[in-house]
């Protein structure tokens, strides 16, 4: 239960440290004028994810600190040794059937935060990735365009020198 607990605050506090370093970068990105379109583009997009990422994060570790605090778990060990006294399954009462719906959409509604984030960090990782090689393939093209022009340029000095040299 302790460690619950301690995963929900891990939680908890970074969504919250997201959330504000993410609309700092929004704020910071509205105020920069000369920044690049697609290098804009790709910063918006980054944070505005890493929100939503955060947001989930912060319904987690909600959810995860409410299973114990609401008493959730609780009942459903109190649950499970009813079910399995005299090593035999006894017949569910409606009330016990109804916990067990709740019970299952509770944490079915868990994983699939958990599947969310997990998702919308594999998104952000690939945008990254895309968005860097990209960067590099700009960085490249300019490198040997600035080497065309030197080798053009260091040739026609050299057909310079040659001609100088001939008269």
């Amino acid at each position: 239960m302790v460690f619950a607990f301690f995963i929900a605050i891990v939680l908890l506090l970074m969504g919250i440290f997201t959330i504000r370093k993410q609309s700092r970068a929004l704020r910071t990105l509205r105020a920069s004028p000369f920044v690049p379109s697609d290098e804009r583009r790709y910063v918006r997009n980054l944070a505005r994810r890493r929100i939503v990422t955060s947001v989930f994060l912060l319904i987690l570790g909600g959810m995860l600190a409410g299973a114990y605090l609401s008493g959730l778990e609780h009942e459903a060990d109190i649950f499970g040794r009813k079910i399995d006294e005299n090593n035999q399954k006894l017949p569910l009462t409606e009330e016990q059937k109804q916990f067990a719906r709740v019970y299952y959409v509770y944490w079915a509604t868990v994983l699939l935060l958990l599947f969310l984030v997990v998702s919308l960090a594999i998104v952000d990782i690939w945008s990254t990735r895309r968005y860097a090689w990209a960067q590099l393939r700009l960085i490249q093209k300019d490198n040997r365009a600035r080497l065309e022009r030197d080798l053009a340029m260091h040739r026609q000095q050299v057909i310079n020198d040659r001609m100088k040299n001939v008269e």
